[in-house]
């Protein structure tokens, strides 16, 4: 974390500070964010309050204000400052979230890559850029060890993105050691046994929720990796006292390290509940090292991530702002800010954007010594970066631990082989991986298949076998797309109806129909039909735009349904698509 460039605040200087948190997104898991803040600050001193309009800012009349999201713009006539946490992959090519972001005064991030992109992009309006680094985590807690051993797997989450760990937490729930706290609606997936209720946003009932089960479990969304952005789990968990079992991303092993859980949260579910299975078992097995793990996580959060640590960096950049004078940006600048961010999204989206795929080829199994494998073929894209991820239990010593080779489905013809070597494993945890990179282009047109042949001396423990396929898919206009023949849109929740209507806004035309692997019916005057029922239907020219953030989970299923155009419409379900490689074959 870096430090800021201003004197250090003391606790004088704290007790007569007055701020807004401005959140006007009442019921969402920010508004807990928001009490932790006001707690933190109440204890130290300060005078917080929670805010949802700009009137009740003007009524409240702070020194400053805080915005926990880019979603908020700054408010008139107080001096702003905005936490930025974000992956970069949602703001930089959204001229409303710059706009707001270019509106407050300095900013709050604890990434490095955040930190580095706000300086550009204050640069390029020829203004400093004042960043202090910041996380509206958790206030300081005393030490309660969890009970002997701990009782229960405890997630907390609001489950707002659906699927992203749809099949994990399917898994958990069938047994009886996990329980899912959150909105009732959110998680009406899972047996009802294994739901343990809402919890209210009060800035306590989470941490309490933690430590009554004594595990918590921690999950990172892939885009945010890149940009080393953790989750709040982190914090809560550790400040309640838990064992955390943690996504293994940069930020946490470099400042948890052993004292929490590692688990590869980019593998497949069945990787991911292997490991948490195992340390489950361990748990139970060593109570006292278990505790010790949690009570040096604790002893981290509170020494550097707690808001009593944190919330003085709000106090220095405040003073580093008005120490420059700045001031609320005129109607005029208002303008100039609004142009500016059209022209530097339009000058920074790129028309090509990678995209990956992950499918699920093999797992668990264990290999016999000396015995091979066999995947199921799939067709080979071309023009595509494919590698091979394997998650292996204990790897065996000796200077091969297996052989991978792909051959040709229907001539058995090896097209490729490589050997997976022990310094090509990494450790997460109780979980070594493997990734192997394909060349290509290996072999356009046909159907392949992958064997593993284990050259270990015992049974290997084969947890997971992936792959990984990258592509770069070209954004195209929707208006475009649609004139090319008649668009079915697959996907009939908001995003769905985003894009038909956006659609019949450009066109004129409704799309072909709806389509979704659980109903039928009409939906705004459209019929919705499964992929089968409407197969007769479809011909080569249209298209399939899939209008869903898991579009590669749907994507795989349209390898024999006759359009030959696919696109996704995630993320923005705009004016906008995105090319998707076209399948010949159901995988």
């Amino acid at each position: 974390m870096g430090q800021g460039r201003c004197r250090r605040i003391s606790f004088l200087d704290m007790t007569s500070r007055k701020f807004a948190v401005l959140h006007s997104f009442p019921g969402l898991a920010e508004q807990e964010s928001a009490e932790r803040v006001v707690i933190a600050a109440r204890r130290m001193g300060m005078t917080a309050k929670i805010v949802q309009t700009h009137e009740d800012i003007a009524a409240f009349d702070p020194e400053f204000v805080l915005c926990l999201t880019h979603h908020e713009i700054r408010p008139p006539n107080y001096p702003t400052y905005g936490i930025v946490m974000a992956p970069l992959s949602w703001v930089r090519d959204d001229a409303q979230a710059i706009r707001h972001i270019l509106s407050y005064d300095g900013y709050l991030t604890l990434s490095d890559s955040i930190r580095a992109w706000l300086e550009d992009l204050a640069a390029a309006i020829h203004r400093p850029a004042l960043v202090e680094p910041f996380f509206p985590s958790v206030y300081a807690t005393e030490w309660a060890p969890p009970g002997t051993p701990p009782a229960m797997l405890a997630y907390v989450g609001t489950n707002w993105d659906g699927w992203r760990s749809f099949e994990l937490f399917q898994t958990l729930s069938r047994r009886g050691d996990t329980r899912f706290f959150g909105p009732a609606d959110r998680w009406s997936h899972i047996p009802a046994a294994s739901y343990g209720g809402a919890i209210p946003f009060d800035g306590r009932s989470v941490l309490e929720t933690y430590a009554a089960a004594g595990i918590g479990l921690g999950l990172d969304r892939p885009d945010f990796t890149p940009d080393d952005l953790p989750s709040n789990r982190i914090f809560e968990i550790s400040a309640a006292g838990a064992v955390g079992m943690m996504a293994d991303i940069p930020f946490i092993r470099r400042h948890f390290g052993d004292a929490v859980l590692s688990l590869d949260h980019a593998a497949p579910a069945a990787a991911i509940a292997w490991q948490i299975d195992r340390y489950l078992a361990w748990i139970k097995a060593n109570p006292e090292a278990a505790r010790e793990k949690a009570r040096e996580a604790h002893a981290i959060f509170n020494r550097h991530f707690s808001l009593e640590r944190l919330l003085p960096n709000l106090l220095t950049l405040h003073d580093r702002a008005r120490a420059l004078g700045r001031v609320a940006p005129t109607e005029d600048e208002q303008a100039e800010i609004a142009a500016f961010c059209d022209r530097w999204t339009g000058a920074h989206r790129p028309s090509a954007r990678r995209m990956e795929v992950v499918q699920a080829l093999l797992g668990p199994v264990s290999v016999a010594p000396g015995t091979a494998v066999c995947c199921a073929p799939w067709p080979w894209i071309n023009d595509a970066e494919i590698t091979i991820e394997a998650h292996i239990a204990s790897p065996p010593e000796g200077s091969a631990i297996a052989d991978v080779t792909l051959c040709d489905a229907a001539t058995n013809e090896t097209l490729w082989s490589a050997a997976i070597l022990p310094e090509a494993l990494t450790a997460f945890g109780n979980l070594h991986r493997a990734r192997i990179a394909v060349p290509a282009p290996l072999a356009a047109g046909r159907n392949v298949a992958l064997h593993l042949r284990s050259r270990a001396c015992l049974p290997l423990e084969v947890v997971s076998l992936i792959l990984r396929t990258e592509f770069s898919g070209q954004d195209e206009p929707l208006s475009a797309v649609a004139a090319q023949g008649p668009i079915w849109i697959y996907g009939t929740g908001e995003g769905g109806r985003k894009v038909a209507a956006e659609l019949m806004r450009q066109t004129g035309t409704a799309p072909a129909g709806f389509l979704d692997n659980f109903r039928d019916g009409m939906l705004d005057g459209i019929p919705v039909s499964t992929p089968d029922a409407a197969r007769g239907r479809m011909r080569p020219q249209d298209g399939i735009i899939l209008a869903t953030q898991h579009w590669d989970r749907l994507w795989p299923q349209l390898g024999d349904l006759p359009p030959q155009r696919a696109y996704t419409a995630h993320p923005h379900y705009g004016a906008q698509v995105r090319t998707l490689p076209r399948r010949h074959g159901r995988t």
